[in-house]
């Protein structure tokens, strides 16, 4: 959970966004940079973080979560691996138990 100071540093970083371009600029190229140079804080490598702007097309922003892995094939995965050999016409089985062959008529 984000605690009280996390969050009025993160307050102050959205706030000089909005009034300093340079700043704001700064966030969406190299925001450890930009985080690390006003705040003085070390943001660790393994962190990986973005800033993205709002464009005024858009009221609302969201951003997705990762979606959640499944064991089962999509329909285009499971098309990818099918093998098989199509047939044209009725198909000739045959029965190696001794009977005859059909032909599905």
């Amino acid at each position: 959970m984000v605690n009280d100071e996390m969050t009025a540093q993160i307050d102050r970083v959205l706030a000089r966004a909005v009034a300093d371009k340079d700043f704001r600029k700064g966030l969406l190229a190299d925001p450890r940079t930009a985080l690390q140079t006003m705040t003085a804080c070390a943001v660790p490598e393994n962190l990986r973080l973005k800033f993205i702007e709002k464009g005024r097309d858009c009221d609302v922003l969201f951003v997705l979560p990762d979606p959640v892995p499944s064991d089962e094939l999509s329909g285009e995965e499971l098309e990818a691996v099918a093998g098989g050999v199509g047939v044209d016409g009725p198909a000739t089985i045959y029965d190696p138990t001794g009977g005859s062959n059909w032909n599905g008529e």
